[in-house]
Order: structure tokens, then sequence, then C-alpha cells
């Protein structure tokens, strides 16, 4: 469960994490684009049969995120609804905070790239991300690039695609 607040006379949102406590044993860290990856910077706190974390975080984009437990044991988040491809085996969770919401939830409405080659007429470019069918949005990166994703209309991913190229 994911909760967004403005902060108020700033322009950053507070977001909260939250996980059920007994769905993992031990301690558990939100880990993502919004800290670098550094799963000792954000430990979520047991509160009230729930695991929770209260970030500051920007507006106006989409971050990629997981959940560390103890042992190394990676997952999503259950209810977020829109993942990505790490380029490691697995799935991130995405969260969007960009003004015009959330891409699709469905599937039939999402294209997920999984290290596409994307072809203009003046470059190609390999790329992982979503292309929203419905709203002709796009949450791209190329591959194997770790700084968090944006959304843009496709005509402007498409231009990104040949400037990576």
């Amino acid at each position: 469960m994911i909760g967004t607040a403005p902060l108020e006379g700033r322009e950053q949102l507070k977001v909260t994490f939250a996980v059920p406590a007994d769905i993992v044993d031990g301690e558990v860290a939100v880990v993502g684009d919004f800290n670098g990856w550094d799963p000792s910077a954000d430990p979520l706190s047991r509160c009230d049969g729930w695991l929770r974390a209260t970030l500051t975080v920007e507006p106006g984009r989409c971050y990629r995120f997981r959940y560390l437990a103890a042992g190394g044991r990676w997952f999503n988040d259950p209810e977020v609804g829109v993942y990505e491809p790490n380029g490691m085996g697995d799935d991130n969770s995405i969260l969007d905070l960009s003004p015009t919401g959330a891409m699709s939830e469905d599937p039939d409405d999402r294209l997920d790239l999984h290290n596409a080659t994307v072809d203009t007429r003046l470059a190609s470019a390999h790329l992982c991300g979503t292309f929203d069918l419905r709203t002709g949005r796009a949450c791209i990166r190329p591959v194997h690039h770790h700084d968090s994703c944006e959304f843009l209309p496709v005509d402007s991913a498409l231009q990104v695609a040949a400037t990576l190229a």
C-alpha cells in the first residue's frame, strides 16, 4: 500500500510505503530510485500490524522500487499494479507520480518491452519499459540504464530512443 501527501510550502511529496507485517519475517527496507537503491537508507518500522516508511520525493516522475527483506529476499508491492522488467530476471514496482497518474493496469492496454529494439529513421536503441496503448504514454529507459524512467508521449519516447543510440 502506498499513500502520498503534498508537503506544505514545498514542491515535494511525502510518500508512505506500507506492507502487512505478517507477510514477511525480519526486517524490511524499501529500496529504489528515490534512495539510490541503498538497502540501509529506508528501513520499514513495525506499527499496528504494518511495516511502514515515509519518504520525501520529487513529484512529476515515476520511480522504480522493491522491498528487500532479511536474508536478501526481494519482493514487489502487491498493490502497485504497474511493473517493469529490471534486467535481472524479475520486475520492479513502479510508483507513478506523474501529473496524469498511473498507466493502465489492464494488460491489454499495455505493451511491456524487454530489451526491445526501437528503430527510428535516425537510429535504433535497446529499451525496457512500458508503452500505455490507451494514453499514448511510455515509461522507458535504455537497457542496463539505472536512472529512473520518465513518462513521455510515444513520439517523444521515440525521439529519446534516437538520441540514445
